[in-house]
């Protein structure tokens, strides 16, 4: 193998990727969204379900109830309602230090994942309902990919060609030139990421099979391909 060359005709998609995170993403507040993925996932927050109260002391139970009727929420209702009538003018935080405040124990309801960005201050927390997860997809919410996540909150898709060529003599004598255009999303691990590798089944040559130090040779090449080849 001689005189190898790889070419790039990348570019982001910054169109795509908007779609792609409005299609998995509803917005509920100032850095939080709910997780749909892509859309099979209801895209209803049940903010008065987000936390399950387990406790069973009923003296703990009794006294949250009482500060919450006290204060003025509601009265003669039961905890349910009063709680509920706390979150219509309280956050989900709120609530969630007045039960540790109690010393009430609770669940969860939805799992929520914090992510930061690539700059100070820059984060989202995402809710995702884990009974709707299990029962659509089935499987475990805490075995969701983080980093794609986070791919799609804060990376952009890469879309494009990478066009691999180089000249090859076979046995016989004769002089080949061998070129391939390749989409990017063949050879990526990731359509966020330049983490590139080739399947050398999809090199297919006139007899001629690459050695293990071609191949590398390749894989090299391929690693040297960063972010500033990759065009808006």
């Amino acid at each position: 193998m001689r005189n190898l060359k790889i070419e790039t005709n990348l570019f982001y998609d910054e169109r795509l990727t908007g779609i792609y995170f409005d299609e998995n993403f509803k917005y509920i507040s100032e850095h939080v969204f709910l997780y749909t993925d892509f859309g099979n996932l209801s895209n209803d927050f049940d903010k008065y379900n987000f936390f399950e109260i387990v406790e069973t002391n009923k003296r703990k139970l009794n006294r949250l109830k009482i500060d919450l009727i006290d204060n003025n929420y509601i009265k003669n209702v039961s905890l349910d309602d009063a709680i509920s009538n706390f979150l219509y003018c309280n956050d989900l935080s709120d609530l969630s230090d007045l039960l540790r405040y109690y010393d009430i124990e609770y669940n969860y309801n939805y799992e929520v994942i914090n992510l930061r960005g690539y700059s100070q201050g820059d984060y989202i927390t995402i809710y995702i309902n884990k009974r709707e997860y299990k029962d659509t997809t089935g499987g475990d919410v805490y075995n969701i990919n983080e980093n794609y996540l986070f791919n799609l909150c804060y990376d952009m898709l890469i879309f494009g060609e990478i066009i691999i060529s180089f000249d090859y003599t076979t046995k016989g004598g004769i002089n080949h030139n061998y070129k391939k255009t390749f989409d990017f999303y063949e050879i990526t691990k990731n359509e966020y990421s330049i983490d590139l590798d080739i399947n050398f089944k999809d090199i297919k040559l006139i007899q001629y099979k690459l050695n293990e130090d071609e191949k590398n040779e390749i894989l090299n090449e391929l690693q040297k391909i960063d972010y500033t080849d990759i065009r808006i």
